[in-house]
């Protein structure tokens, strides 16, 4: 599906970023645009560069540039290090502070759990609307080649799709638990 340009009503950003550790992994912030429950990708980083400035001058520009509402960057390895370097940058640029939380989750069951979920509400560009070398189509292509069934060498795309999949429907973290501290609370499930 296409994403939207304009006339939807109020719109919300959010962002999350899987950090590039080492190696070939990539650094993975895709960028969305939330409509009610329908969020559309209109924007990425996706980037393997081991020149780790020019990455966060990359990321920096594109935080500024879509001035989002809220940020999260995954804390674990390096992640601390890239969301303090990249809030230098953002700071008094854009509205959003950089919020980091660690993953410990298996990222295989995390992106099971959620593919329901990215598959009903996301929705990206079209191919003829991005070249397939740039960041955003080579996402793309690590998106849709991801598969279980076999060891892929980059899931970083897909990952971060997860990542932002759980942040909209537990913005706080933590699990989800429904606690009843009243009779009324009773009465509303007939005990």
């Amino acid at each position: 599906d296409v994403a939207p340009s304009r006339g939807l009503g109020d719109v919300y950003k959010r962002q999350v970023c899987d950090t590039k550790d080492k190696g070939t992994d990539f650094e993975s912030l895709p960028i969305a645009y939330q409509y009610g429950d329908k969020f559309f990708f209109s924007d990425v980083v996706f980037d393997d560069t081991t020149d780790y400035d020019i990455l966060d001058r990359k990321t920096a520009d594109i935080l500024i540039r879509h001035n989002p509402h809220k940020i999260r960057f995954e804390s674990n390895n390096v992640g601390n290090r890239v969301a303090h370097n990249i809030q230098k940058m953002i700071t008094g640029k854009c509205r959003a502070e950089i919020e980091t939380k660690p993953t410990s989750a298996n990222k295989e069951t995390k992106i099971l759990v959620n593919s329901d979920y990215i598959a009903k509400h996301f929705y990206f560009l079209h191919p003829s609307q991005y070249k397939a070398k740039s960041d955003y189509g080579l996402f793309m292509a690590n998106v849709t080649t991801y598969t279980t069934r076999a060891k892929v060498p980059h899931d970083d795309g897909i990952d971060s799709l997860a990542m932002m999949a759980e942040y909209v429907q537990n913005p706080l973290g933590g699990k989800a638990c429904l606690l009843y501290t009243s009779d009324a609370a009773d009465d509303l499930i007939g005990v």
